[in-house]
C-alpha cells in the first residue's frame, strides 16, 4: 500500500468510526441516521410572499371530497384521466379545487401576480350564461398559479410534530428559501408543468433525478475498498429533498460478485429523509436537503475476491415500510481480475 493509499483509508476509516450522517447496516431492519437538518435560515432578501389574497382565504380550506371526475370528464377528458391516475384522485375531486357554492374557478389568463389581498377576483353573475361545457363561465384567478394556492393543503398551519417542534410539513417555508422561488418558479412550475393534472411527484423518476446530482468514488490497495457517496440537492428542487415524512432516498453501496449477487458484508446503506416514531410524536431523524446541502455515505470494507462490480445506488422510496424504493441512479466500478 502506498503512503497516498494509506492515508485515505486512515481519514475515511476515521470518518466512518466517528459516526458522520450515514450509517452502515448488515441484516438491519431499521437504519437510525443522525439528525441534522437544521431550523430553516431566515427568508432571503426578495423572497416572494406565499399569503392567499382574501378570496383564496376564503375558498380553503374546505376542499370537496374525492367524489370523482363525473361530467367534468365528457369536456375535460384530457385533464380527468390524468387525476384519475394522480394521487390527487383519493383526497381531493375537480370540484375541490374549481367549483365553490356552484360557482366555477380557474387560472384563465390571470396575471402572474395575484390580486391584492382584500380585492377578490368578482365573481361571476348568477344569470351568466352556459358555457359550451354546460356551466357558466368559470371566473380567473391568479392564485392558480400561486405556491399559496398548493399551501392550503400542502401546509400544517404550524402543527408541530415530536419533541424538537418542527412542523410536520412547511412545504412553503422552505420553499420562500429557495433559488427556485427566487427564480419565480411555484410548485406548479415542477409539478404541473403547462398546467398538466398530473401533479408529478416522488414517483416520477425522471422529477427525482432532477432534483439531486450523486458521485461515487472509490480507490482500493487490493486489499481494501475506500471510498464515499455523495449526494447533493440541485438549485431545481423547490424545498427540501425529499419533502415530507414518508418518502425517503435510499443510498447503498454494495460489491457484487461476477453473478450480480451482493457479497456478504459488504453492504453500506444510509437514508435521506425525516422518520417519526410508530406514535408519530418522536423524530427518529432528519436528513433531508435544502438545495445546495450534501450527504455523504462513507465506504470502507475489505476486497472480496470474487468482487467484480462496487455498485453504488440511490432509491426513491415512498413507503419505509417497503424500502426496496425504484433505483433513480446508479454507478459500477468494475474491478480488474
Amino acid at each position: 500500500m502506498t503512503r497516498k493509499h494509506l492515508a485515505i483509508v486512515v481519514i475515511l476509516g476515521a470518518a466512518v468510526l466517528c459516526g458522520g450522517r450515514s450509517i452502515w447496516r448488515a441484516n438491519h431492519p431499521d437504519p437510525v441516521e443522525a439528525a441534522h437538518a437544521a431550523a430553516l435560515p431566515p427568508l432571503p432578501a426578495g423572497a416572494p410572499s406565499a399569503e392567499p389574497s382574501a378570496w383564496l382565504a376564503s375558498f380553503f380550506p374546505a376542499p370537496e371530497g374525492p367524489a370523482g371526475a363525473g361530467h367534468c370528464a365528457t369536456c375535460h377528458a384530457a385533464e380527468a384521466a390524468a387525476w384519475a391516475a394522480s394521487a390527487h384522485a383519493t383526497t381531493v375531486s375537480c370540484a375541490g379545487c374549481h367549483v365553490r357554492e356552484g360557482s366555477f374557478h380557474g387560472p384563465g389568463a390571470a396575471p402572474a401576480e395575484p390580486a391584492p389581498a382584500g380585492d377578490p377576483a368578482p365573481m361571476p353573475a348568477a344569470s351568466a350564461p352556459a358555457s359550451p361545457g354546460g356551466h357558466a363561465p368559470s371566473t380567473p384567478h391568479a392564485e392558480f398559479r400561486s405556491a399559496a394556492f398548493c399551501a392550503s393543503c400542502h401546509d400544517d398551519g404550524g402543527a408541530v410534530t415530536g419533541g424538537e417542534g418542527k412542523p410536520r410539513s412547511e412545504l412553503t417555508a422552505e420553499w420562500q428559501r429557495t433559488p427556485a422561488a427566487l427564480r419565480g418558479d411555484t410548485c406548479q412550475s415542477c409539478h404541473m408543468p403547462d398546467g398538466a393534472h398530473t401533479w408529478r411527484g416522488f414517483g416520477h423518476v425522471e422529477l427525482v433525478r432532477g432534483a439531486f446530482t450523486a458521485r461515487a468514488k472509490f480507490i482500493s490497495d487490493g486489499q481494501q475498498m475506500v471510498g464515499k457517496l455523495t449526494v447533493t440537492a440541485t438549485e431545481a428542487v423547490g424545498h427540501r429533498l425529499p419533502s415530507g415524512i414518508s418518502r425517503e432516498l435510499r443510498l447503498t453501496i454494495d460489491q457484487l460478485d461476477h453473478a450480480g449477487l451482493i457479497l456478504e458484508g459488504t453492504h453500506r446503506e444510509g437514508v435521506l429523509g425525516r422518520r417519526l416514531d410508530p406514535t408519530g410524536t418522536t423524530e427518529l431523524f432528519d436528513t433531508r436537503l435544502l438545495p445546495g446541502e450534501a450527504h455523504e455515505l462513507p465506504y470502507i470494507a475489505a476486497l472480496e475476491a470474487e468482487c467484480a462490480v462496487v455498485r453504488s445506488r440511490v432509491s426513491a422510496v415512498v413507503d419505509p415500510s417497503h424500502p426496496d424504493g425504484e433505483v433513480v441512479w446508479e454507478d459500477k466500478v468494475l474491478i480488474p481480475g
